[in-house]
């Protein structure tokens, strides 16, 4: 224990296991401002750690060995299967574990309405936890019971030329609010989820260089990209003094809550002209399959402007319409004595 920065450090090492089953020994260390409740603190977290040290492996908790996983796991589909299974199991000894809360579990989510794709990542994310459970002790049947998930059909749906001048020309005031229009641009013209577009702030804007920045996004990263001019002039008609993290769309008069923000979508989608399936996320794979289709963007574009983790996930996507243009570059690269244009990294040093 010591005093650094006006606080008193408790202070202790501790020894986890990571996912793949390795053991490692990091340090922890909290703050409090009385020495003694940071003494006190300290010693309860050492005792606690020689504890489970010295227990069999058999006896610890399901609900301990979830928040050691979620300490190195932060995809939201990783914390969100953590989370709801040790809602079902957490007072279960390891030993004692049986395949059924799993298998409780993903039949609740196959019957909860959540879209298919959603469903089919929230059952491999509870398999990979399972696999971590089973390294640490846990029956093997944990993993041959549990229920499968057919993987969904790759969605493809994107707004057409009708419907994208729709949204443009007939969604503003005073038919709609401004707040609406701005929703629906920050999908449409930034690419961003709707919980993204529901927290963009002033906070995030730059009125200088036009561009968004520091909005955490999906994967824990942060996204950041140009803001179209008509957007930027959204964000900059919200009075200077208002509060920097405050929502755009709260700050222009939108609803606080998303379930909200669907009525206002279904109303629009009827009174414009956008078809029944079109959803909100649709906008975001308009965004990418038009970098995509560009004769000068590619996937890697693509994947920048929507913050994709993969590749992989970016080509499963987007909707992409030039793949018959491979057998003619693939003919054009081919061709003996053709001059090729490389590009500049691929040069010569000196040339």
């Amino acid at each position: 224990m010591h005093f650094k920065h006006g606080s008193w450090v408790a202070d202790w090492r501790e020894e986890i296991t990571l996912p793949d089953g390795t053991k490692k020994k990091i340090r922890r260390r909290e703050s409090f401002k009385d020495q003694n409740v940071a003494k006190a603190y300290q010693q309860k977290m050492q005792r606690e750690s020689q504890a489970r040290k010295e227990s069999p492996k058999g006896n610890r908790l399901v609900t301990d060995l979830c928040h050691q996983w979620m300490r190195f796991r932060l995809h939201p589909n990783d914390r969100k299967a953590a989370i709801e299974f040790k809602a079902v199991a957490g007072a279960t000894a390891l030993k004692n574990l049986t395949p059924h809360p799993a298998v409780l579990l993903v039949n609740s989510w196959k019957h909860s309405g959540r879209s298919p794709n959603t469903i089919f990542n929230y059952r491999y994310a509870l398999r990979r936890l399972l696999k971590f459970l089973v390294s640490e002790g846990a029956t093997p049947s944990l993993l041959t019971e549990l229920p499968r998930v057919d993987e969904p059909d790759r969605r493809t749906i994107i707004l057409n030329e009708q419907e994208y001048q729709a949204v443009l020309e007939q969604v503003k005031p005073p038919k709609f609010k401004l707040w609406l229009r701005c929703f629906l641009f920050c999908g449409l013209h930034l690419g961003l989820r709707r919980s993204e577009a529901m927290r963009i702030a002033p906070y995030h804007y730059d009125p200088v260089s036009k561009e968004f920045y520091g909005l955490q996004v999906k994967n824990n990263k942060r996204q950041g990209l140009p803001v179209p001019p008509e957007l930027a002039e959204i964000f900059e008609s919200v009075p200077s003094d208002a509060n920097k993290t405050t929502p755009f769309i709260q700050l222009l008069g939108g609803p606080r809550n998303s379930s909200t923000i669907c009525k206002y979508w279904k109303k629009l989608k009827r009174e414009v002209g956008i078809r029944e399936e079109v959803i909100f996320h649709d906008m975001r794979r308009t965004f990418a399959s038009f970098i995509m289709n560009d004769p000068e963007g590619d996937i890697l574009m693509a994947s920048h402007a929507l913050h994709h983790k993969s590749l992989a996930a970016t080509e499963a996507y987007v909707s992409f319409t030039r793949p018959e243009k491979l057998r003619e570059i693939q003919r054009s690269f081919a061709e003996p004595h053709r001059t090729l244009n490389f590009p500049a990294s691929a040069k010569k040093k000196g040339a």
